[in-house]
């Protein structure tokens, strides 16, 4: 009876019990619950020894058994805790006694497996502060409790606080008057099992005026058409809920981003087109308050663009220089910068660059930019625009080369006259006194109109650098009057002229041959009279044998140095009977003229004879005989005493 008793007591407590019978004052109690295993005896024999042997299936760290051996006398009462009382765990629990019958009869065991226990579960929530100087709550829902634990509550926080522990058994607890902006943390602890929970809650500070950090990316010439707004918006305040937006000045819905605060500051960018003006704002979203920034405007895209330049050289003529520099584009994008730069170039490898002049549109009104510079030296320049907007923006830029003040040229004519018959003549130019890279116009002209020179090589035109400019022209006509014309192109008035009235082409000579009576001789002489000479030009006269060209021999050609237009010599010791050619030339056989001429052996009269008789000649035959001799010493005579006239 007093076993059923003790069974009664503990039904539904949740415990394990096992008791024996109290006969003979021996009673033992083994109970367990999710923390350990409760081994209890009273009224055993104390002159004995009494033992309580308790086994936790795997409850060692290293997953052996767990053995607990204990010997007692007249009582007992001790827990063997598990290692973790969230699990369930197995055991087996024996107390013996040897007083008994047998030794045995007092002994008692229990095996049973438990369930683990139930873990606390705690959550807490903070009030958010609307207003500055609000205070905090801090509120921990709790879940149900075993009526059978204690179970203590604790909150600590981030500044400092703590609250220790405090005994609870509700379901709920909350801790008022904390500061705002800080995080919290609740821990429920179940004191019989040990188990805990916890969690933690920030504590939303109170609202603060958030500030607008705004730069823009602005679209590139070769990038996509969009341009980016960049928003850092700082003085947040960690927790509280924002909405950060873009709200574009020609209308429609804002692009919006909600975010949570995670710290003091936020930063996204929105996808805008260029050309727009904007406005960010920001939403509290807990107290429904927003901030708007200043407005922002993201410039339309950089294009390609031109610029048309223009360089007038100097055109002063008492050595001050004026030139200039114009430009002028229509391409431009309003909003956009540009910067001009005009910048001297080197004129050999290493000299510097100096920019002598630079000016700029911050930003550009219109599309158009146009100006003149003046008192530009002479020199080559770059002059070149830069959109600026953004680096490595587009740019355009052209080289001006401005030329040297004026200056007085001189002409010079060198001619080649005509020198041979129906030939032509040239004239050579020599234009001194040049400005480097100045442009002059050379004409020439005949008898005061442009020559028609198409097939000749046209002098040159536009920049020269070299000084004199030298300029022929070829294929002229003999006897016309010329003049070579030179005019600065930039200044017509600074010219220079030379004229020239080109010599006639000469002719070729003339030859005259007097052919001499017949001779019973054998060498006879050939008078050779020529006219049409050129006064200064020396000739060679040669006489040849007509029939094939050759030369005869003792018979040297002769020259005649002109000193007037016409001469006469003679060839002797030329042999009768034969045909001569005397031609005439000059030193570069460009003139010449050429006669043939005969010598003519003569018939002698033939005597009389009868038979054959071998009479002397009569007289008449020795009359006719002397006469001819007579001729012969005449003939021999005149050829001794002939004049040569040159």
């Amino acid at each position: 009876m007093a076993a059923g008793i003790a069974i009664a007591l503990f039904a539904g407590s949740g415990i394990a019990v096992a008791a024996v019978s109290s006969a003979s004052a021996h009673t033992p109690a083994i109970n367990s619950d999710c923390t350990g295993v409760h081994v209890q005896a009273w009224d055993y024999n104390d002159t004995v020894v009494n033992t309580v042997s308790v086994t936790i299936t795997g409850g060692n760290p290293d997953g052996s058994d767990r053995v607990e051996n204990r010997t007692f006398g007249a009582t007992f009462d001790e827990w063997f805790y598990f290692a973790d009382p969230s699990i369930a765990w197995s055991f087996s629990a024996q107390i013996d006694a040897p007083d008994g019958t047998n030794g045995t009869e007092w002994d008692y065991g229990w095996s049973d497996t438990t369930k683990g226990c139930s873990t606390p579960d705690i959550g807490v929530t903070a009030t958010q502060c609307m207003h500055k100087g609000d205070l905090a709550t801090v509120t921990a829902t709790i879940s149900p409790l075993d009526p059978s634990h204690a179970y203590t509550v604790r909150l600590t926080g981030t500044n400092g606080y703590d609250s220790g522990d405090q005994p609870v058994q509700t379901t709920s607890y909350a801790w008022p008057d904390l500061d705002p902006g800080f995080e919290y943390t609740a821990t429920l602890t179940d004191t019989t099992s040990g188990l805990s929970d916890s969690d933690t809650v920030l504590a939303i500070g109170c609202p603060e005026d958030p500030v607008f950090d705004i730069t823009l990316t602005q679209c590139t010439l070769d990038g996509p058409a969009e341009g980016f707004v960049n928003v850092t918006a700082s003085g947040l305040v960690p927790g509280r809920n924002y909405v950060l937006s873009l709200i574009s000045a020609a209308g429609g819905a804002p692009t919006d981003t909600p975010f949570v605060a995670a710290g003091p500051s936020y930063s996204t960018s929105f996808s805008a087109n260029p050309g727009g003006t904007y406005t960010v704002s920001i939403l509290d979203v807990s107290d429904n308050t927003s901030k708007l920034s200043n407005p922002v405007t993201l410039l339309p895209c950089p294009v390609r663009f031109s610029v048309d330049v223009t360089g007038v050289s100097c055109t002063s003529t008492n050595g001050v220089p004026n030139g200039s520099i114009s430009w002028n584009t229509t391409t431009l994008v309003p909003g956009r910068s540009y910067t001009l730069t005009v910048v001297q170039n080197a004129t050999a490898p290493g000299d510097p660059t100096p920019t002598v002049y630079t000016t700029a549109l911050t930003p550009a009104t219109s599309s158009t930019w146009s100006d003149t510079l003046t008192a530009f030296p002479a020199g080559s320049y770059t002059v070149a625009i830069t959109d600026t907007t953004t680096p490595g923006g587009p740019q355009s830029s052209t080289i001006v080369q401005l030329l040297g003040c004026p200056t007085q040229v001189e002409v010079s004519i060198d001619p080649a006259q005509c020198s041979v018959p129906g030939g032509s003549a040239s004239i050579t130019a020599s234009v001194t006194g040049i400005t480097p890279y100045r442009q002059y116009v050379i004409t020439l002209l005949e008898n005061g109109v442009v020559a028609p020179v198409a097939d000749n090589p046209q002098p040159p035109q536009g920049r020269v650098d070299s000084n004199p400019i030298v300029v022929t022209w070829n294929n002229l006509k003999p006897g016309v009057s010329y003049r070579v014309l030179v005019v600065d192109q930039a200044l017509p008035d600074i010219k220079a002229a030379a004229d020239i009235t080109l010599k006639d082409c000469p002719g070729n000579p003339g030859v005259f041959l007097t052919q001499p009576q017949c001779t019973v001789l054998t060498v006879s002489t050939i008078t050779v009279g020529v006219n049409k000479l050129i006064v200064g030009e020396t000739y060679t006269v040669t006489v040849t044998k007509t029939s094939d060209g050759s030369p005869v021999t003792g018979v040297p050609a002769q020259t005649i140095t002109a000193t007037q237009p016409s001469a006469s010599l003679q060839f002797t010791d030329l042999p009768v009977g034969t045909n001569y050619t005397i031609t005439v030339a000059n030193a570069t056989k460009t003139l010449t003229a050429s006669g043939t001429i005969q010598l003519i052996l003569c018939d002698l009269p033939t005597l009389a004879y009868t038979g054959a008789s071998t009479m002397t000649p009569t007289m008449a035959g020795l009359g006719f005989l002397q006469f001819g001799l007579v001729l012969v010493g005449i003939s021999l005579v005149r050829r001794r005493s002939g004049a040569r006239e040159v």
